[in-house]
């Protein structure tokens, strides 16, 4: 009997090699259809060049997306808008440093209007009954010299029933006078503490309003930027996940 020859393991390799490439070139072309949609079309080109590493010629697939003609003027004008936009968000730097840039000037509100309503009360009462007094005191003072010398005149003297009478009914009229003195003080005190705390509550209120309009007019510009950059964002989604494929 002759001897057998050696399988030719070389041989059916390179076969093996040759039918693996046929089949991945076919899988390729076939993964790569032509697409037509409602926006525009997907397509691929094929050109050969030379593999730097292995220094074969191989094919290089190219796809390329065209929008139909309404697509193409949307998309054109979202990156006009985009980049009108980007352009005036940076052209804010310079405003929003100006605004931004120096430390926050509280200052210039001053403190919050407070007192002490009981302080205030009893300073206004005070401050009423001392009015009242002021022309009380000499014109039961001119009353009283006046209602002696009549009685004098009378013959009338300290001790006497008539005296004494006169002078006990002068005084109950002057305490009356005095104690209504009192009682209008003490509704003039209310007053005023009620007209102090409405001043000081609008002083206060317009002092917050101050507050919120500098807070407002400091960072306006970076709200601006922000709000620019936030609708340059939405509408790069708009165009990713809508009308631009």
């Amino acid at each position: 009997m002759g001897k057998k020859s050696p399988p030719d393991v070389r041989g059916a390799a390179t076969v093996e090699g040759e039918y693996s490439r046929e089949t991945a070139r076919d899988k390729t072309y076939a993964d790569r259809p032509d697409q037509n949609t409602s926006f525009g079309q997907t397509r691929w080109t094929q050109e050969m060049m030379i593999d730097p590493a292995s220094g074969e010629q191989v094919t290089k697939w190219v796809q390329n997306q065209t929008l139909n003609e309404g697509q193409q003027q949307i998309f054109d004008s979202q990156t006009k808008r985009n980049q009108d936009l980007s352009s005036m968000s940076a052209g804010m730097s310079g405003r929003i440093q100006d605004e931004m840039g120096s430390p926050l000037d509280w200052g210039q509100f001053g403190d919050v209007v407070g007192f002490d309503p009981d302080a205030n009360r009893q300073a206004a009462e005070d401050a009423a009954y001392g009015r009242s007094t002021q022309r009380l005191d000499p014109q039961f003072e001119k009353n009283r010299t006046d209602l002696e010398r009549r009685l004098t005149q009378r013959g009338l003297r300290v001790g006497d029933s008539a005296y004494d009478s006169a002078m006990s009914n002068f005084s109950t009229g002057r305490n009356d006078a005095y104690e209504m003195a009192r009682m209008g003080s003490v509704g003039e005190g209310r007053q005023e503490v009620g007209l102090n705390l409405s001043t000081n509550e609008r002083a206060n209120a317009l002092r917050q309003q101050q507050i919120q309009e500098y807070l407002g007019k400091r960072g306006q510009s970076l709200s601006e930027a922000n709000a620019l950059s936030d609708s340059m964002n939405t509408q790069e989604m708009a165009s990713t996940y809508g009308g631009g494929e």
